[in-house]
């Protein structure tokens, strides 16, 4: 067996992590009491990079490490390259390029180190707004194990600050899965006015030791004094066990207006995939109150009032963002009309809205913005880097009713114009079959395009043609189509970073793409001809 045995001084531990590393399963105590057990790609020298480990409330204690792989050669020795000192941050020399290496987004927000995906517990506190995710800080691949809460404030829904992660799991067998957070202001819980109150997955990791899986173990409360920083279970966890160790998971806490709180969890059930409501009066003790069909991971729901006012409605989608709109009332969720996509092109996942916010200006919302070539177990994705994957820019949900019924528009909020950076360059394409346009790395584009045929806009992972005539827009190759309220000429609004490209149309509805951008352009193709105008604004990088 191999241990070692480290004292804190600094608050912080660093690991050196290998790409392709062996992995194995690393036990930390603290005066013989287990704080986590990891799984781990230790190298003993010429590490890929380095992660940080948070112990702050660890400082003057003993850190003991245990590997428990100690008979193969291969393994030894790893716990000697661990190093104590210092926070993980661009001051520290073993993060020498933080927030500026080659392929780090630099206005979409992507962790310091290691994968993200899923966001997690959206919550606005009043004066900042806290995004938490999967995240793996302890490698570039998810790989179904070490999945914690990440933590990052922003003033302005913009501009992230990281701090350490919020929840972490205590054991191997189970991780934190994907959840949501509400403010519990008149103190219901018995925790006090305004404590955050987090509601997450206990959900089973991949057993690397054997073939055995673990169970999950279901829908899990947690609460934090101090600011969402720190979290402590509740003391009846789980709070909605998952049936026979099932994966029933994402559990979405929500104000219940008709009176106390709701969740909703994404289940199965003999006839499929669905989510499920539960009411509580008191965040303890829950009571299922009904089942709505045919929705998979991570559930939202929300109420929306028209622009224009009108009867508020409500809003439900899952992970694939296809939404739908109805009434919510006792605990039983009642549809209205078809569902649609909130984002129609091909790498937006799991997206979530903020709470405690004011909805006048529409909900708040950002998803994963996964790049599609990769896989969650793929350690060449994004090549090089000591991170992996990124959100969207936060936009505006609005409900909208229009001839053809209740539409939902989503656009960038308007802080991202605060990024725009000296004066715009004027784009000006003069009538023209075919344009090849290349934007600025990180830039902010608003084109009007006139045409009187199909117009086709080719990015390299995707595309939509769009008839000025009916409005209709079809995208990669007839997955999704949608007919907008305006027809005529194409308001478009093109996002580039380093690893996406966005677009926006008429201020209705977007198209998102996870690609590489690095010296690629885009196509816009009409037969008879376009004429193309507008601006570009290069974007300040919100890690400066």
């Amino acid at each position: 067996m191999q241990v070692r045995t480290i004292k804190i001084k600094s608050g912080w531990l660093h690991l050196p992590i290998g790409r392709d590393a062996k992995r194995y399963y690393v036990k930390f105590e603290v005066e013989g009491k287990q704080l986590f057990e990891f799984y781990l790609g230790l190298v003993t020298k010429e590490p890929d990079f380095w992660c940080g480990m948070e112990l702050e409330k660890y400082i003057g204690q003993t850190v003991t490490m245990t590997l428990d792989e100690s008979s193969s050669d291969l393994s030894k020795g790893l716990l000697e390259g661990i190093e104590e000192g210092g926070a993980m941050n661009e001051d520290n020399p073993l993060y020498p390029d933080l927030y500026r290496e080659e392929l780090r987004p630099q206005y979409h927000f992507s962790s310091r180190r290691g994968w993200l995906n899923d966001p997690n517990g959206l919550v606005y506190d009043g004066k900042m707004y806290h995004l938490y995710y999967q995240h793996n800080p302890y490698g570039i691949t998810h790989g179904g194990v070490n999945v914690h809460w990440g933590h990052a404030v922003s003033p302005d829904g913009i501009r992230w600050k990281e701090r350490p992660d919020g929840i972490r799991p205590r054991v191997s067998n189970c991780h934190i899965a994907s959840g949501s957070c509400i403010i519990d202001y008149e103190g219901i819980a018995g925790y006090g006015k305004g404590a955050f109150i987090a509601a997450f997955t206990h959900l089973a990791s991949r057993n690397y030791r054997s073939d055995v899986p673990f169970p999950s173990e279901g829908q899990f409360l947690a609460y934090s004094v101090d600011g969402g920083n720190s979290y402590t279970l509740f003391p009846e966890c789980p709070a909605i066990p998952a049936k026979d160790g099932m994966d029933w998971r994402d559990p979405r806490l929500f104000h219940d207006p008709e009176g106390g709180f709701g969740i909703a969890v994404y289940e199965t059930t003999e006839y499929g995939n669905c989510v499920t409501f539960y009411h509580s009066d008191d965040l303890h003790h829950w009571t299922l109150t009904s089942r709505a069909d045919d929705l998979f991971e991570c559930p939202d729901l929300f109420r929306l009032t028209p622009v224009g006012g009108g009867k508020p409605k409500w809003v439900l989608y899952g992970a694939d963002g296809m939404y739908r709109i109805g009434e919510f009332s006792n605990g039983v969720f009642t549809q209205e009309g078809e569902r649609f996509p909130l984002d129609y092109g091909t790498c937006t996942y799991a997206g979530q809205t903020w709470t405690g916010r004011n909805d006048a200006d529409g909900r708040m919302h950002i998803s994963w913005l996964r790049d599609n070539r990769l896989s969650w177990d793929d350690t060449a994705c994004y090549p090089d880097m000591p991170f992996s994957q990124q959100m969207t820019v936060p936009c505006l949900l609005k409900l909208v009713n229009t001839p053809d019924g209740y539409r939902i528009t989503r656009t960038p909020i308007p802080a991202l114009d605060s990024l725009h950076e000296g004066k715009p360059t004027i784009q000006k394409a003069a009538w023209s079959i075919e344009t090849a346009l290349f934007l600025p790395l990180q830039s902010d584009t608003s084109l009007t395009i006139v045409c009187n045929a199909p117009l086709e806009v080719r990015s390299e992972e995707g595309s939509f043609v769009y008839d000025p005539m009916s409005g209709e827009v079809i995208f990669d190759y007839g997955r999704k189509k949608f007919t907008l309220q305006k027809n005529g000429s194409l308001e478009l609004r093109i996002l580039i970073d380093t690893m996406s490209c966005e677009f926006f149309l008429q201020n209705e509805i977007s198209a998102s793409y996870g690609q590489n951008m690095h010296g690629k352009d885009l196509q816009l193709y009409c037969k008879s001809g376009f004429l193309a105008e507008g601006t570009t604004y290069a974007m300040k990088s919100i890690w400066s």
